[in-house]
């Protein structure tokens, strides 16, 4: 059985619907990638199998319970969630923010432990942004925001992660920074869903890809089954070449026209 699972979910938002009966199984120290052009649905189904949308039909499935049967705290000691766009009401350090992870671990009406400040130097250590610590988030890039919210995660400590578009506000060296590291946790028998933009980066270093076009499941499978020029025109309506690359020793994809 799988870690975590979308069993045929449906999700609508007022009288849209938005999935339709969409699903995946997560196992161990798996990354899937969540593909499909914008409005496909990647955000919603993500937020769902966080526990942070409701349901409509179908069900998620938590380490062989129905995730609904949980409560939010045990939630969050299971699943870590990275949003796309990530906004902030007040200006806190960015020790702090990566600290809040360990709230699910911290005794109600109880303080941060060394332990818990440990762990979040750790997670600041694994994203590379031990200098910026002391900094508050109001004066940090987009880019740099994302790390430290991804920092805040690894504090939380859980075994699934689920990231909405992780490199979007990151460069060239950081995007491969930041999924490398993924893998490295992956590895480490963390399971990881991640929505993404790029095909190629989803093709160098997901296990699985799973290609959504207007809320189904158009393809499943490992990289080189999801990724046709036949799957990508259904679900993109572009044209493209799909080729090995041996330098990397993965598959990419060239788009040629719309």
């Amino acid at each position: 059985m799988g870690k975590l699972i979308s069993d045929q979910l449906s999700l609508q938002i007022g009288q849209k619907n938005i999935l339709h009966k969409v699903s995946l199984t997560a196992h161990d120290g798996e990354l899937i990638g969540l593909i499909g052009p914008n409005g496909s649905g990647k955000s919603t189904w993500i937020r769902a199998m966080s526990s942070l949308l409701p349901y409509h039909d179908g069900k998620v499935m938590l380490k062989g319970k129905e995730i609904t049967s949980f409560p939010p705290r045990d939630i969050a000691k299971m699943i870590s969630y990275v949003p796309q766009s990530i906004s902030l009401n007040f200006d806190f350090p960015v020790r702090d923010i990566v600290l809040m992870g360990r709230h699910a671990h911290v005794p109600r009406f109880g303080l941060e432990s060394d332990k818990d400040y440990k762990i979040a130097e750790a997670a600041m250590h694994k994203t590379n942004i031990d200098h910026l610590a002391n900094c508050y988030v109001n004066q940090l890039s987009g880019g740099q925001l994302q790390l430290v919210f991804i920092a805040k995660v690894l504090a939380q400590e859980t075994d699934i992660l689920i990231l909405d578009e992780p490199t979007s506000s990151l460069d060239i060296n950081r995007q491969l920074q930041m999924l490398e590291l993924v893998k490295q946790l992956t590895k480490e028998g963390i399971t990881v869903i991640a929505a993404l933009h790029d095909l190629n980066l989803a093709a160098r270093f997901c296990d699985k890809l799973v290609l959504l076009k207007n809320g189904e499941v158009l393809a499943t499978g490992n990289p080189e089954n999801v990724l046709t020029a036949d799957h990508i025109y259904k679900s993109y309506n572009v044209q493209s070449a799909v080729r090995y690359d041996p330098l990397i020793e993965a598959y990419s994809v060239t788009v040629l026209t719309h």
